[in-house]
């Protein structure tokens, strides 16, 4: 489980840096959106292969240590639950989606 929502976080932070890096391209290209286009392809690229690598890291998981595959319903249940029901971390100082990493 916590192997299944640090690989979340991770996947978001890759997210948010492909992210900042577009639109720092886009804005030493003065915004001009005809060089999105040139752009786009490789950013897609990665996106996609991120996804390819996360899926056979899973698989390669899922089969060599006896994980059923239903574990990763219950797992993103699991997420939805404590995302949404805040009743654990409200005494809490800490950033809530660290504390779901951790658990």
């Amino acid at each position: 489980k916590q192997w299944y929502q640090r690989r979340v976080r991770v996947r978001f932070s890759y997210t948010v840096v492909l992210a900042l890096v577009c639109v720092r391209n886009m804005s030493q290209l003065d915004w001009d959106t005809s060089h999105m286009w040139d752009v786009l392809p490789d950013v897609m690229l990665i996106a996609f292969s991120e996804v390819i690598i996360d899926w056979v890291k899973h698989a390669f998981v899922t089969k060599f240590n006896g994980i059923p595959v239903d574990a990763y319903v219950d797992y993103r249940y699991q997420l939805y639950d404590d995302l949404l029901n805040p009743k654990f971390y409200q005494q809490t100082f800490s950033n809530r989606m660290d504390l779901m990493a951790r658990k």
